[in-house]
C-alpha cells in the first residue's frame, strides 16, 4: 500500500497555486538551489494570491 500525503492527494489546492506552479513552470529556475526554489515558490504565490484577493471574480 503507497501512503499519499494529503498535501500532494489535493494538488494543486486551488487557483493561487495552481496559477504559482503555470508560472514557475515557465521559468529558467536551473541556477537555483532547493531552498530558493522554495522561497521563489513562496513569492510568487504571495504576488497572485495577492492580486486574486484584489479581483472580484
Amino acid at each position: 500500500m503507497t501512503y499519499v500525503n494529503a498535501r500532494q492527494a489535493n494538488f494543486p489546492f486551488n487557483e493561487a497555486t495552481a496559477l504559482t506552479m503555470l508560472y514557475l513552470e515557465k521559468q529558467d529556475l536551473s541556477d537555483l538551489s532547493p531552498s530558493q526554489l522554495v522561497e521563489k515558490y513562496h513569492e510568487v504565490y504571495k504576488e497572485i494570491d495577492k492580486e486574486l484577493a484584489a479581483k472580484p471574480y
